[in-house]
């Protein structure tokens, strides 16, 4: 961390966005609050997007860290990196096909500043902002149209009101120490956040800062192909607690079992991996042994219908050879 560190540090991983990056580098170039920096990870993007973001570091006045990976190295590689490379006493991320509205990081400074009580609370977390798509859609949802009111909720409490996506402003030491899952190109985030944020207190406000472009392909999500699914694998088990699963629907446990072992298997995960990685499998063992015939010939469907990408082989051997870059505007 230097001296002299901005306020915020926006936090952008990227792979093949460039037909997006423009929108989102205009909306930081528009901002009315100044104090921030831009730390931005190509994940070995084969489009544009190298020369559009060296084009960004030469025109601007504002701070930019660029973290170019020469292979693709998967989304929780390049969110450690970006945490390994900010300066910022407060983080937030925004995606690359996502950009921001021309006052978000003037509400987030005086909302910051407004509550200044919360300066030495190591349980205050910070901000809960709302998102916005390019259609006018609200991205972040109620639960059965409750709205809560603007103030402080534990973050379990306001994620029992509020669901989607929001933007999530928090203090920079939170992440001290603290890695995401190296496990595929995609591991989901819960994985980390989950406990990171338990218990915490979060300030919910009322204000969009953020608008979501639904409209971009090959997102990284689970779509017609199976793909990530040694970090789906490792998700379940790391999410999946006794607690939560005791709160399932019957037909719940049984798909998240089943899904488990399908995931694992095309993963490449053995048995006896599966049962020591997750409490529920050594916990209900006779159930998990009675799903594993489930389990097997819907993968074995998986492959005959050539819905799997292996993925997980790929990634590890992109780790072992790719180089990083890190370059600094000013």
């Amino acid at each position: 961390m230097t001296s002299n560190r901005p306020f915020i540090s926006i936090l952008t991983p990227t792979h093949n966005r460039a037909d997006f990056l423009p929108k989102l580098f205009n909306s930081l170039r528009a901002q009315t609050f100044k104090d921030f920096e831009w730390v931005i990870a190509n994940d070995g993007s084969i489009d544009e997007s190298h020369v559009l973001i060296k084009s960004y570091m030469q025109s601007e006045n504002f701070k930019i860290t660029y973290i170019h990976s020469s292979l693709r190295v998967g989304k929780s590689k390049m969110d450690n990196l970006l945490l390994d490379n900010l300066n910022g006493k407060y983080i937030f991320w925004c995606d690359s096909d996502d950009y921001l509205t021309n006052n978000a990081l003037e509400i987030i400074k005086n909302k910051i500043i407004s509550l200044a009580r919360y300066e030495n609370d190591d349980d205050f977390i910070g901000l809960f902002g709302i998102n916005n798509g390019t259609d006018g859609e609200l991205q972040t949802h109620y639960h059965n149209n409750f709205v809560p009111s603007e103030g402080e909720y534990l973050w379990q409490d306001l994620e029992k009101n509020v669901s989607g996506d929001g933007t999530i402003i928090v203090n920079s030491k939170l992440f001290k120490g603290k890695r995401f899952p190296e496990i595929d190109f995609l591991t989901i985030e819960s994985v980390l956040l989950r406990d990171l944020y338990f218990n915490k207190k979060i300030y919910f406000i009322h204000d969009i800062l953020k608008i979501m472009d639904r409209s971009a392909e090959n997102s990284i999500t689970h779509g017609k192909k199976m793909q990530y699914c040694k970090g789906s694998s490792y998700a379940i088990a790391k999410t999946i607690s006794h607690k939560r699963y005791k709160d399932l629907s019957l037909k719940n446990k049984l798909k998240t079992l089943i899904n488990y072992i399908r995931y694992s298997f095309h993963g490449d995960i053995s048995i006896s991996n599966q049962v020591r990685d997750w409490e529920i499998a050594r916990i209900f063992f006779p159930l998990f042994v009675l799903l594993l015939p489930a389990g097997f010939l819907l993968s074995y469907r998986d492959i005959y219908l050539g819905k799997v990408e292996k993925t997980h082989i790929l990634f590890e051997e992109n780790i072992s050879k790719t180089k990083i870059n890190i370059k600094v505007n000013f």
